[in-house]
């Protein structure tokens, strides 16, 4: 049997990986611009090297979007597995299978499926599937926050560093030449904003920031009453759906943030248990 856990993870690092070298092949891109603008002359083949390269970056980003739909979709069948103990479908595993070579299976062999959520031990039925989901949305907006704001700072920084630097310019440089050479800096900044979907990534971020916000609070709502099966299966599709639209959260940054969340949720749901049982 395979580690359908553990499977889901590699599917994520993978696609991981390929955004990464997709990133990459972005700041080529972003340099032979720079060489271009900068340069006093600019080869003929620079042309045709970007539009490669632009190629290389989209190609990647495809085949990442490509792992991350079928990591999306294995997640969604644990979660409903683990939430409301659901059979994953035998056409999800065959996807898994098709997606592993040998050797991979190998190492992903095992006879359970191993949990991830806190909550799993806590309640059982409709009830525990809405402590999951508060956990997991809960989890999610924490990263997607400081993502969010990590690159509306960056924005931020490039925006006021290129506008300092033209008003300083203006006012200081009277020679032409500088005053182009300044113009084709900033320019080189700004183009940095385009070539790593900055802004675009500042938004999808927030979005999935404020979907899973909500997800939490409804989930808070519902917790402690009577919830259908139906009603705590729909709130985990709502959530699953935003989850699906938005990129993808770093390794780096589970990593450094993992012994913060972790502690605080275990405090805060023990001190949330507390209460309800007074």
């Amino acid at each position: 049997m395979i580690n359908l856990r553990g499977t889901n993870r590699y599917q994520y690092l993978q696609a991981k990986r390929l955004s990464t070298l997709s990133n990459l092949a972005s700041s080529a891109v972003f340099v032979v611009a720079v060489v271009a603008i900068f340069g006093d002359s600019f080869s003929p083949y620079g042309p045709s090297v970007m539009v490669v390269l632009i190629a290389i970056s989209e190609l990647l980003r495809w085949r990442s979007d490509v792992r991350k739909g079928l990591a999306e979709k294995l997640l969604r069948g644990l979660d409903l597995h683990q939430s409301f103990n659901r059979p994953i479908s035998a056409a999800d595993i065959r996807d898994v299978f098709s997606s592993l070579s040998a050797k991979q299976r190998e190492n992903f062999e095992t006879d359970a499926v191993d949990d991830y959520f806190a909550a799993r031990s806590i309640v059982e039925g409709p009830q525990g599937a809405i402590e999951q989901l508060m956990e997991s949305a809960w989890y999610t907006k924490h990263q997607s926050h400081i993502m969010a704001w990590i690159h509306i700072a960056a924005a931020v920084i490039v925006v006021f560093i290129s506008l300092a630097t033209l008003t300083i310019s203006s006012n200081e440089l009277t020679e032409l030449s500088s005053r182009q050479d300044v113009s084709k800096l900033v320019a080189s900044w700004l183009l940095l904003l385009f070539s790593f979907g900055i802004l675009r990534s500042a938004y999808s971020y927030f979005r999935l920031y404020s979907e899973s916000g909500k997800a939490e609070a409804r989930a808070e709502d519902l917790r402690g009453h009577d919830v259908t099966f139906d009603e705590a299966l729909r709130q985990w599709y709502e959530y699953q759906l935003a989850r699906s639209h938005a990129p993808l959260l770093p390794n780096w940054l589970w990593r450094l943030k993992k012994r913060s969340l972790d502690d605080s949720w275990r405090i805060t749901s023990n001190s949330s248990a507390d209460h309800r049982a007074e």
